[in-house]
């Protein structure tokens, strides 16, 4: 017999003080990088790599990649938790950048 150890009730979002809030989403945003991230590291560098490849043989960082994907996360993040939290986005991605 195993022993399950006990969960603390889930509170709704809305309940959350603004930094619980803002931590909440910062680890959703860092589980979803890491996913994304993980994809990309498995895709084989196809369409989906940061990196193109020269004629040498040698591969130059897509800077506008990354761009793309930061664009696409912050509207990805836009359309989840409406546009109120906007303003905090900048704010939840260098906690991001903390952790």
């Amino acid at each position: 017999m195993t022993v399950r150890p006990q969960l603390r009730p889930r509170r709704p979002f809305t309940a959350l003080s603004q930094e619980e809030a803002d931590l909440a989403l910062a680890r959703v945003l860092q589980e979803r990088e890491r996913a994304y991230m993980l994809l990309r590291m498995n895709g084989g560098g196809g369409e989906g790599s940061d990196y193109e490849s020269s004629d040498e043989g040698s591969y130059e960082y897509d800077e506008d990649g990354e761009e793309d994907y930061e664009e696409e996360l912050e509207l990805s993040l836009v359309s989840v938790i409406g546009e109120q939290w906007r303003w905090s986005t900048r704010r939840i991605m260098r906690m991001i950048h903390r952790l």
